[in-house]
């Protein structure tokens, strides 16, 4: 998951465009982000 982070701080707007047509993967990322956050705090 950490290689995906990278990779979707890099790519920008072209990962952004292919989250937005797949909504199961976007709330996933929300969610893991999320919990990330929660974890770190």
């Amino acid at each position: 998951m950490i290689a995906f982070q990278k990779t979707v701080l890099r790519g920008g707007r072209q990962v952004n465009a292919l989250l937005m047509c797949n909504i199961n993967n976007q709330f996933a990322l929300i969610l893991y982000c999320g919990m990330h956050s929660l974890l770190r705090n």
